[in-house]
C-alpha cells in the first residue's frame, strides 16, 4: 500500500478537501492576515520596498497557502510531488530576489505557521472522508504529518506616469471658452479635487 496509486489518491483527496474547507474558514483567514502584517512590518522587507519605490516602482507582495500531507513509515516517507511555487526566475532583478528571500525568512520564523497547521489538522479531523482515510493509515502504523506550506510572491511593476495635459489650439486662443471634456478615472478625479478643481461629469473647472 505504501506509495501506491491508492495512497496517492487518498492524499490528493485529503489535500483537496482541506484546501476547499479552509477557503471559507474565517480563523484561517485571520491568521493569514496576521502573517501578511508580519511580512509588511519586517524591517528588511520595508528597507527593500523603500529602495524599490525610490526607483519609481510599485511593489506587490502576496502568498498562497497549500496543504502538505506526509506519510511516514519506519524507513521511508511518502508525499505528493508538488511544483515549486513562488521561486524567482533567474532573470528577475536582485531586489525582487532579495524581497522574496526576506518574505520567506519571515514566514519560516513566524508563529502563525503553527497556528495554520493546527487549523488544517482540525479541518481534516472534522471531515468524514478524511477521518476514514486517516484511520486507515494509522491502522497500518503510518504516521501522518499535516502542514501548511506558504508560497510567497514578490512582483515589481513600473509606476505609470500620467501624461501632462496639452490644450489644443482653440482652447489656447479662447481662454474664456469652456474646456473640452476629458475622460477621467476615479483616481484623476480625486487628485483634481484636492487641487481645488471641481469635476463635473467629464469636464473640469477651478472652484
Amino acid at each position: 500500500m505504501f506509495g501506491t496509486p491508492s495512497m496517492r489518491s487518498q492524499l490528493e483527496e485529503m489535500e483537496h478537501a482541506a484546501e476547499e474547507s479552509l477557503c471559507n474558514d474565517a480563523a484561517f483567514y485571520e491568521v493569514l492576515q496576521a502573517l501578511k502584517w508580519e511580512i509588511d512590518a519586517d524591517p528588511q522587507v520595508q528597507s527593500i520596498v523603500t529602495n524599490m519605490k525610490v526607483t519609481g516602482s510599485t511593489v506587490f507582495i502576496s502568498f498562497v497557502p497549500h496543504i502538505n500531507i506526509l506519510v511516514k513509515a519506519a524507513d521511508r516517507n511518502f508525499s505528493l510531488a508538488r511544483r515549486k511555487k513562488g521561486v524567482p526566475s533567474p532573470d528577475e532583478n536582485p531586489l525582487t530576489r532579495a524581497l522574496h528571500a526576506a518574505a520567506c525568512d519571515v514566514i519560516r520564523k513566524s508563529g502563525c505557521v503553527s497556528q495554520l497547521n493546527a487549523l488544517a489538522i482540525e479541518v481534516l479531523d472534522a471531515h468524514q472522508g478524511c477521518r476514514r482515510i486517516l484511520r486507515e493509515l494509522r491502522r497500518a502504523e503510518y504516521k501522518v504529518v499535516v502542514s501548511v506550506g506558504i508560497s510567497s510572491y514578490a512582483q515589481i511593476r513600473p509606476r505609470l506616469e500620467q501624461p501632462a495635459y496639452a490644450p489644443d489650439r482653440n482652447e489656447a486662443e479662447g481662454g474664456g471658452q469652456e474646456r473640452s471634456s476629458l475622460p477621467l478615472s476615479n483616481q484623476d478625479a480625486v487628485f483634481l479635487r484636492t487641487m481645488g478643481i471641481s469635476v463635473d461629469g467629464n469636464q473640469t473647472r477651478r472652484s
